[in-house]
């Protein structure tokens, strides 16, 4: 008989919250057809997954979910920090996808932006 431990069962949901957001960045980019990128907040389980891999960010800033869907349809994600408010436009979610690209796993991926209506 297996003992169901309280890992396994944090194992199960954080299983479920990964899989809703599987299906809800597959929803997202199937209603925006001429989307290649996303910004999203991270779900329950991905921040769990963020938070044991990075140290936390500093209090200005928030954890973001970048979200890029490939030429065959896949879909990659990588967490980046940065303000806690952002105007998630589809060239702000390809510019953060290319410095994704080019930082290595092991380091967060981190954007600042001026104040609005600064440049």
């Amino acid at each position: 008989m297996t003992q169901k431990t309280a890992d396994n069962s944090q194992d199960k949901a954080a299983s479920r919250w990964v899989g809703d957001a599987v299906s809800d960045d597959r929803l997202w980019f199937a209603a925006h057809p001429d989307r290649a990128s996303r910004i999203r907040r991270p779900d329950f389980a991905e921040l769990a997954t963020i938070e044991r891999t990075f140290a936390p960010p500093l209090p200005f800033v928030g954890w973001w979910m970048v979200v890029h869907r490939n030429s065959d349809g896949s879909r990659s994600r990588r967490p980046f920090f940065g303000p806690h408010s952002l105007t998630c436009t589809e060239d702000l979610a390809r510019s953060v996808w290319c410095m994704a690209l080019d930082t290595p796993h092991d380091q967060p991926v981190g954007i600042v932006l001026p104040p609005e209506g600064r440049a």
